[in-house]
């Protein structure tokens, strides 16, 4: 029996899919806790890091409530090894620790205190978004601290509300000091949602217009994307992009219409970011929305289809579904605009994961006899199943607790024989939203075999990632961005 795992030793220093929708209304009785009475390797944490940030970072205010430091927080691998932790800081210091040799005795810590938000910056503010990346050649780290303000609507009288700004900092990792640090409210008016860095030299950032059109509301349906060159944070090229808004096709519209329409405005928005298309190296606006939010490129058609909760490309374009809405629009609603936190609303709608080698892993979450049942399924580059298999001791199958269950695939190391998902269980909509239980699943790509699992602690936050250490592959959780946990995949696995 796998329980709960304690560490053995210290170191000092949206809118929901119909189909979606009715597997959340319905009781989901079964129990996803990851208990399993196969010969199921118990993933044992090796050792657990203290990483060196104060004790209290303060809280950020609002008008609504106060939201505590420490539940926003970062983290990235990069190449050469070392573990990167963003955590943001009340009084505008914000610690970026990286911890070089976590997989030995002697890990090795140091903190450089980066740019950003204050607690009285936090006064009538909305949203708040934290986000950390690097360079694929491992030179530069990207740091955003993302955050908007509340409109004059039921405050103060005269209030004016501040532009939307997302505060960027790069860091130069080989001399591990800041290479220059810029506002985005300087030089646009876009309430940015989410940026990616798509190679060694730029960065792309995308995000609602802010400035009001001649139409009505129009505004609210344009998508402004802008370039910025790394690591000297020159603005590139920039340009709008549209989406379906007030000249929706109506229902019951014919799917060949409403196919024609998409692909009319597809085009148009390609020819009007022209600029930014050459210079990114991005075959599309559709897929560097894709990459700026997924982290991956345009999934197959079949695969988008099951992620949606859907049967078939006719129940989105009219044929069976009385309310359609258009593939594309249904996508975007489920998945963008909200810095990636699809990655954390884990509800059984999880956007599939394109490997290295173009492979793609995905979660199918159907319902039978009263519970929810998932599979986990590889596909090749066309969206052809490859294989696909059960797992109810580590998925969402045998749920026992009275909430949603969903899962996410973190990453897969193919080269390592190693996948890894995160699941959670959450209360049910109208109930007080909050996680009953969460827990990480280890599986093996190759025959999908089950591998382990680790219980996290369900009121904290927490970030996990498997990655490689000195050649061998480690489970890596970053709990309230202050204490990091080193899970050794077992022998056998992982490149041993």
């Amino acid at each position: 029996m796998l329980g709960n795992l304690e560490p053995m030793r210290n170191f000092p220093f949206m809118e929901v899919p119909l189909k979606a929708l009715r597997l959340l209304l319905i009781a989901v009785l079964s129990s996803c806790a990851p208990v399993c009475a196969h010969a199921q390797t118990q993933l044992e944490p090796m050792h657990e890091i203290k990483l060196p940030v104060p004790s209290s970072l303060g809280k950020f205010g609002g008008t609504i409530s106060g939201t505590a430091a420490k539940e926003m927080f970062s983290m990235q691998v990069a190449p050469d090894q070392s573990l990167l932790v963003f955590d943001p800081n009340a009084n505008g210091e914000w610690p970026l620790v990286r911890v070089k040799k976590w997989w030995m005795q002697d890990p090795v810590s140091e903190v450089l205190n980066i740019p950003g938000w204050t607690a009285a910056d936090s006064k009538y503010s909305g949203e708040w978004h934290v986000d950390l990346q690097i360079t694929p050649d491992g030179h530069y780290a990207v740091a955003f601290a993302q955050a908007n303000w509340d409109g004059p609507l039921f405050l103060r009288k005269g209030y004016v509300a501040r532009k939307p700004d997302t505060l960027i900092t790069i860091i130069d990792l080989q001399r591990w000091q800041i290479a220059g640090s810029t506002h985005t409210a300087k030089a646009e008016n876009a309430d940015f949602r989410g940026a990616r860095v798509l190679n060694d030299n730029w960065m792309a950032l995308q995000g609602l217009d802010t400035e009001p059109s001649s139409r009505q509301y129009e505004h609210l349906y344009d998508r402004r994307n802008l370039l910025i060159s790394i690591p000297e944070l020159r603005l590139g090229p920039g340009c709008l992009s549209k989406r379906p808004g007030s000249h929706l096709p109506e229902p019951g519209t014919p799917a060949a219409v409403r196919r024609s329409i998409a692909e009319t405005l597809s085009r148009q928005n390609d020819e009007a970011c022209a600029d930014v298309l050459k210079v990114s190296g991005v075959e599309s606006i559709k897929k560097l929305e894709s990459l700026i939010y997924k982290g991956h490129g345009l999934e197959p058609t079949a695969l988008l289809l099951q992620s949606l909760g859907v049967e078939d490309e006719a129940e989105l374009n009219g044929d069976k579904n009385p309310f359609p809405v258009d593939v594309d629009e249904k996508d975007q609603r489920e998945y963008y605009d909200h810095w990636n936190s699809h990655n954390h609303d884990m509800y059984p709608v999880p956007s599939p994961f394109e490997s290295a080698s173009h492979l793609w892993y995905g979660l199918h979450f159907w319902y039978r006899e009263g519970s929810v049942h998932s599979d986990l399924g590889v596909f090749d580059a066309d969206g052809r199943k490859l294989k696909e298999k059960s797992l109810p001791h580590l998925l969402c199958t045998g749920q026992k607790e009275r909430g949603t269950c969903g899962c996410h695939i973190e990453d897969v190391l193919e080269t390592q024989h190693v996948l890894l998902a995160q699941c959670q269980i959450m209360h049910q909509p109208g109930y007080v939203r909050g996680l009953l239980k969460q827990w990480l699943a280890v599986i093996g790509p190759d025959d999908l075999s089950e591998i382990g699992s680790v219980s996290l602690p369900k009121n904290s936050r927490m970030i996990a990632t498997i990655t490689i250490g000195d050649g061998h592959a480690y489970v890596l959780v970053v709990v309230q961005g202050r204490l990091l946990r080193v899970y050794p995949v077992p022998a056998g696995r992982g490149g041993h």
